[in-house]
């Protein structure tokens, strides 16, 4: 089925994020462990996000602060599908929130996508959700040949 895709769908969210990226951008750090988003309302840490860590790490969570709430939940969506480390984001709050918006389109659209292509295959619903995790695995942790 990973032949069937087209080299956009086979894009990784980091290689897809590079591309749409213009101008001025910041790089934000994502560390390990499940992004919880404080409360928009929070008045004090409506851009912080707690990453906990799997319990069989670090015992503590992290708590990262980003510039603003898109880029906190721009931070969390990318966390959410695995995606860790240094990334770039764009600079402004109201770029970051147009990149965001076509980030959830896209992953969306895959998700559809993938378990279209998979329901073609089998009629068999938990294996669709099994080769639709498997593709979206290999788009965003790359595919070894």
């Amino acid at each position: 089925m990973w032949d069937a895709l087209d080299a956009a769908e086979k894009e990784s969210p980091v290689d897809w994020l590079a591309a749409r990226l213009a101008g001025e951008n910041r790089n934000v750090e994502i560390p390990e462990g499940k992004p919880k988003l404080h409360d928009a309302t929070d008045m004090f840490s409506a851009n912080v996000v707690n990453l906990v860590p799997d319990r069989h790490k670090a015992h503590q969570a992290v708590a990262v602060e980003y510039p603003s709430r898109a880029h906190a939940e721009l931070a969390v969506a990318l966390a959410s599908d695995g995606i860790r480390g240094n990334v770039s984001l764009p600079k402004t709050e109201s770029a970051t929130a147009d990149l965001l918006h076509e980030y959830r389109l896209r992953q969306a659209g895959l998700r559809f996508r993938f378990a279209e292509l998979a329901g073609s295959r089998t009629v068999d619903e938990e294996k669709v959700q099994e080769i639709t995790s498997l593709l979206l695995h290999w788009v965003i942790a790359g595919k070894s040949a």
